[in-house]
C-alpha cells in the first residue's frame, strides 16, 4: 500500500511541475504585423496617407487563461505604381497582458507601451476590377517598454519559466492578397499571410526557443474612404492564437 502511495504521490507531483511551466513572450509576439492598405491600381490617386486603429487579442495557449489585449495606432503612406504597391510607416501601441495561474485565485494585469515602424510591398498583376498581389513582404520592427517588460526580465531565472527579455522585436511575413474594386467607391479583400518573428525568443541553459511561425487570413471592406477588416491567426505549434480588428481611413 505504502508503494502505491509513493507511485502515485510521484506522477501527481510530476503532473503539478509540468502544469506550473510558464512561457512569456513579448507584448505583441505573434500579433505584430499590421493589415496596411494600399490604393487599387484603377483607383484615380495612386498615393494616399492612412491613419488606421486596431484592436489586438491574443491568447497565450501555453499558459492556457493568460492574454494580451492592446491597441495600435498606424500611420502610414502606400503607393500603386504599374505592377507594384509598397507602404511605409509608424506605429504605437498600448495594452495589457493577463495573468490568471489556476494555482492562485488572483489575477494580475501587467500594462506595456510601444512603438514601431513597418513597411509592405507587393508584385500585382491586375484585371478591369481586380487587383491579385500575387506574393508580397509584410515587415514590423516594434519596441516595448512597461510592467509587461519589467516582470518577464524578473522572473526569467525562475526554475520552470521560459520569458523574453528583450524590449525590440523584429518580424516579417509572405502573403497573398486579392483586391476587388466593385466601384469607385466600394471594395472587397482576401488575404492569406505566414507570419515569423526573427531571432531567439527566450535562452535558459540547453534551452533555445526561436519561436513558432503564424499563418493566418484577413478579410476587408472599403467604402470610400474607410476601410474595415478582420484578421485570425495561430501559430504553428499550437501555442497562440491571435485576432485583430481594425478600422483604416485615407487622407
Amino acid at each position: 500500500m505504502k508503494k502505491t502511495h509513493l507511485i502515485a504521490g510521484l506522477l501527481l507531483s510530476m503532473a503539478v511541475s509540468s502544469c506550473s511551466e510558464r512561457f512569456y513572450g513579448p507584448a505583441l509576439y505573434q500579433n505584430d504585423v499590421q493589415q496596411m492598405i494600399k490604393p487599387h491600381s484603377k483607383d484615380s490617386v495612386k498615393t494616399r496617407l492612412y491613419g488606421s486603429g486596431t484592436l489586438l487579442m491574443h491568447d497565450n495557449m501555453f499558459n492556457q487563461t493568460d492574454d494580451t489585449k492592446a491597441g495600435l495606432l498606424n500611420i502610414y503612406r502606400s503607393h500603386t505604381v504599374p505592377h507594384f504597391n509598397f507602404s511605409y510607416g509608424v506605429l504605437g501601441f498600448a495594452g495589457t497582458y493577463k495573468e490568471q495561474v489556476s494555482a492562485k485565485p488572483a489575477v494580475s494585469n501587467k500594462a506595456f507601451t510601444g512603438f514601431g515602424f513597418n513597411g509592405s510591398a507587393s508584385y500585382y498583376v491586375s484585371t478591369k476590377k481586380t487587383d491579385w498581389r500575387l506574393i508580397g513582404v509584410d515587415m514590423v520592427y516594434t519596441q516595448e517598454g512597461g510592467d509587461y517588460l519589467a516582470y518577464r526580465r524578473a522572473v526569467a531565472n525562475q526554475p520552470d519559466v521560459y520569458s523574453a527579455t528583450q524590449a525590440g522585436m523584429f518580424s516579417y511575413g509572405i502573403f497573398s492578397e486579392m483586391l476587388i474594386r466593385l466601384n469607385k467607391d466600394v471594395n472587397i479583400g482576401a488575404k492569406l499571410f505566414i507570419n515569423k518573428t526573427t531571432g531567439q525568443l527566450v535562452k535558459k541553459d540547453t534551452y533555445n526557443y526561436y519561436g513558432a511561425s503564424t499563418s493566418g487570413a484577413t478579410i476587408s471592406l472599403g467604402y470610400k474612404m474607410l476601410t474595415g477588416y478582420l484578421t485570425s491567426a495561430t501559430s504553428s505549434n499550437l501555442s497562440g492564437g491571435s485576432v485583430q480588428v481594425g478600422l483604416a481611413c485615407r487622407f
